[in-house]
């Protein structure tokens, strides 16, 4: 018998089964390991997978006999040196194929010395000293390779940040000893000379140079972090006066060990417009408009004006901001506004002037400020009115999200406190406070899902001479959809909740479900408006474009409204 041809015939016998029945694939099954060890085995078979490309009968069984070696490297990093694996495979109508791996991992390695030096000027610096106190390794401790990698780094970042920006490590061993299950580790460290702050320059830009001094955290002759330079340009970067941001030290003009950084800043232009379009059934469209003037001083001051026009609300503010001593995070402002609001029980129209001071840090944002209000404002069928208030206002707005535009997680607390006194130019006492939640998660990588809840809370000595504007309402795209903005109330209490069921249909495009219900009342136990509905939602480079069909389930005879929507989610 010619067993070549026979092979031959064979292999021709299998190829054409490939092509009848499609490529033949190779299931892969790992038992015994779990976690750390379990994640790093499939990944490092999925690379040798991937690196054949499309499979066939040869290739799965080079496969088969080479990933209990890939299985082996890849739990070695986890103090895994005494591994054992039993394997088998079979084949299911032919085509595919099932590949299981059964592994006894055995004894780990154990750390059983130490050696750890540490040489040059920086061999006493307090912080190092401190890391070599906290050392995650210690003796008798199991050998990880990546817990050994993490020191390294962990050492060096430590040297750099007070300094030593050329540390480096004369000699760095793991010594290994299978036959006592054993792991010896050597690390000696040299910090080499420490280098400090040179002078810090700014490129030419139109501000002043005093100015520029405010954003500035570090200090010439303080010793040198490369990650204070990278804290910076962040920070620069996404302040409200700087485009782009370079911010790089010279490491080839550096004298008496002192390293000059030169900040290149791009500033934004000097005037920036924006307009916001919306649109709801009740309400018909709505329009905002504004504009920016960025650099009206060389001190950073600048002016934003804004114009809002709705059949509810409509009004012109304008605000002034003069930085703080940190202008990165600190800035007063003056501000006044006009506005006509005409709500379904009532009108009113009023007029503004404020100052305060707000202060930003990486999630809050702390405003105060002290407001005169004048407005005119009539309630149902009563007759016209006129009030005054001088009042303080306090407001806490903490957001945190993955992503301001396009979020898969996040959460916002909006917190405000305000009140006022009869006997300091105010037609009346009152205290108000008002907590509005919102809390977005995704459950899968396809689903978003939004609750949201607003409280309010007020009292007051005499209603009748608070104005209409600083009354509670709900209704509206951002309160009880399917109702008209601000058509109910007007209440000293406020509660409303809503939850929203987001799901990916295709490409930039979601679908919505949602339940929303709530009140603003004058009485505790008035029946909620409720509303529930569908939605669309398109994901733009500006933020999220809603389209909702909403119905108002409380209201006889359950009228449906469309509401529109364009902007961030946060």
């Amino acid at each position: 018998m010619n067993f070549k041809n026979l092979f031959a015939g064979l292999s021709l016998f299998l190829v054409l089964i490939s092509a009848t029945y499609g490529l033949p694939t190779l299931n892969v099954v790992i038992k015994g390991l779990k976690t750390d060890a379990l994640e790093n085995a499939v990944a490092r078979v999925k690379v040798l997978e991937n690196s054949y490309g499309p499979l066939n009968l040869d290739k799965i069984n080079t496969l088969y006999q080479l990933i209990p070696n890939e299985i082996k490297t890849a739990i070695e990093p986890f103090g895994y040196f005494h591994t054992h694996i039993e394997n088998s495979i079979h084949a299911k109508r032919g085509e595919e194929f099932t590949a299981t791996y059964t592994v006894t991992k055995g004894p780990r390695l154990k750390i059983t010395d130490i050696d750890i030096n540490i040489s040059g000027p920086g061999s006493n610096n307090p912080a190092i000293v401190d890391y070599l106190q906290k050392l995650p390794l210690h003796r008798g401790d199991v050998f990880r390779a990546d817990s050994y990698e993490k020191v390294k780094t962990d050492l060096f970042a430590v040297a750099n940040a007070e300094g030593y920006v050329k540390a480096y490590l004369e000699e760095s061993k793991v010594l290994i000893s299978l036959k006592n299950n054993s792991t010896k580790i050597i690390l000696h460290f040299q910090t080499g000379p420490r280098y400090y702050f040179g002078p810090l320059t700014f490129s030419d830009n139109p501000y002043n140079q005093s100015f520029l001094d405010r954003f500035i955290d570090v200090k010439e002759n303080e010793p040198f972090s490369s990650e204070k330079l990278i804290q910076l340009q962040q920070s620069l970067s996404t302040s409200f006066y700087f485009q782009q941001v370079l911010v790089t030290p010279d490491f080839n003009h550096i004298s008496n060990n002192r390293i000059p950084v030169t900040v290149s800043v791009t500033p934004p232009k000097s005037q920036k417009y924006n307009l916001g379009i919306g649109y709801g059934t009740f309400t018909g469209p709505r329009l905002t408009a504004g504009v920016s003037l960025r650099r009206l001083t060389d001190t950073g001051q600048h002016f934003d004006a804004q114009l809002k026009l709705s059949s509810v609300l409509s009004g012109l503010a304008g605000k002034y901001y003069i930085p703080g001593k940190n202008p990165l995070t600190d800035q007063w402002v003056l501000g006044a506004n006009y506005q006509r609001f005409l709500p379904e029980n009532g009108s009113s129209t009023s007029g503004t002037l404020s100052a305060g001071y707000i202060k930003k840090t990486e999630h809050l944002q702390t405003s105060a400020d002290l407001n005169y209000l004048v407005e005119h404002y009539k309630v149902n069928d009563t007759s016209n009115e006129q009030s005054q208030l001088l009042y303080p206002n306090l407001n806490l707005n903490y957001v945190d999200a993955d992503d301001l535009i396009h979020p898969h997680s996040g959460k916002l607390v909006n917190f405000m406190l305000r009140g006022a006194s009869k006997t300091l130019l105010s037609s009346t006492s009152f205290i108000q406070t008002e907590v509005k939640t919102k809390y977005l998660f995704s459950p899968f990588n396809f689903a978003h899902v939004i609750v949201k809840a607003d409280l309010g809370y007020m009292v007051v000595n005499n209603l009748k001479d608070l104005p209409l504007s600083m009354r509670f309402f709900a209704g509206g795209l951002n309160s009880i959809r399917g109702f008209r903005d601000s058509s109910i109330g007007p209440g000293r209490y406020l509660y409303t909740g809503s939850i929203e069921y987001q799901n990916h249909i295709k490409d930039h495009w979601s679908g919505a479900i949602f339940y929303d219900a709530g009140t603003a009342t004058n009485h505790f136990g008035t029946p909620l408006a409720r509303s529930r509905g569908v939605g669309i939602i398109y994901e733009s480079m500006i933020g999220p474009i809603k389209l909702y069909l909403a119905q108002a389930v409380s209201k006889r005879n359950q009228p449906r409204s469309i509401e529109f929507s364009i902007g961030p989610e946060f």
